[in-house]
């Protein structure tokens, strides 16, 4: 019924854990897909250790991909099941995690997820953040359905707020899988999430089934000076593209401060050559001179 995807990139240290997670679900139903990025680690040492076991398939890139959507998009093309568990390789999840998650697209939704776990390396509890409550600060604590439309003009347009992929099982047929998503490097998933909602509903469940491990390798980590324009970039792009989607046009005053995310986390992270910085600048002022209007205010140094 389930196509558990893997994609691993360096993650040995994690590795076992996390799949010994998988093959500990209470729902069994299930294909194992393990895919490996280059990984330069022991990562394969670790991997081969389950290659006999019934319903485990394995791939090895012979060079590095450069971004997990692109692993996330070989994984959904290979997978046989009605529903695609995309269980990053660094994270871990509850016993009964996919048992929940098939009740809820058994009844009738395209996507379900649960609130996520914050962990450290040691797979210790770091503290009850979770990046969907800076839009709503009680929403996402009580369980609850929607219409994928609604989720994305209301929600997703602002930030992603199902920020992690190992804490979501949906339905195959509602990947979007030309959405250019595999494209990104880091924000392949808001877009992905956004482009399947449009066709389906979603069901979330409040309970932590699911943990995001924070560690010095991870993709949300501090990025030097060209990956941190990347990413902004690549947020700034899907917001204008999902506002002029949904025709939702120049944001009202009341919807500034919920960018403001965007704003703030631009100056106070990136630090790039005036140069590009000015045509930064430009490039907001000209498309979005109302959604970021403390653009306007700012100063080359």
């Amino acid at each position: 019924m389930i196509s558990v995807i893997v994609p691993n990139y360096n993650h040995s240290k994690f590795l076992k854990e996390r799949i010994d997670s998988i093959l500990s679900q209470t729902f069994q139903d299930f294909e194992l897909i393990i895919l490996d990025d280059f990984s330069n680690d022991n990562s394969r040492e670790i991997i081969e250790s389950y290659r006999y076991l019934p319903n485990v398939s394995i791939q090895y890139n012979a060079r590095n991909s450069g971004s997990p959507f692109k692993q996330w998009k070989k994984g959904i093309e290979l997978a046989i099941g009605e529903y695609i568990w995309i269980a990053e390789s660094d994270d871990v999840a509850e016993p009964n995690f996919l048992e929940i998650m098939v009740q809820k697209l058994k009844a009738g939704h395209g996507l379900a997820y649960c609130r996520s776990g914050d962990i450290n390396e040691k797979g210790e509890k770091k503290s009850d953040f979770f990046w969907a409550d800076g839009l709503d600060e009680k929403r996402w604590k009580s369980d609850f359905e929607n219409a994928g439309v609604e989720e994305i003009k209301n929600f997703l347009v602002y930030r992603n707020t199902i920020p992690n992929a190992s804490a979501c099982v949906f339905k195959k047929k509602y990947a979007p899988l030309d959405c250019r998503f595999d494209k990104m490097r880091y924000c392949g998933d808001w877009l992905f999430w956004i482009k399947l909602l449009e066709n389906t509903t979603l069901g979330y469940i409040s309970e932590e089934l699911s943990s995001f491990r924070h560690h010095e390798g991870s993709t949300r980590n501090k990025k030097n000076e060209r990956q941190e324009l990347k990413k902004k970039l690549e947020i700034i792009s899907i917001v204008e593209s999902t506002r002029k989607k949904f025709k939702l046009g120049i944001p009202q005053d009341q919807e500034f401060e919920k960018y403001d995310w965007v704003v703030s986390g631009f100056y106070r992270q990136l630090i790039i050559p005036n140069q590009i910085k000015h045509k930064l600048i430009f490039y907001f002022n000209r498309h979005f001179p109302n959604l970021y209007p403390s653009y306007r205010k700012l100063t080359l140094r």
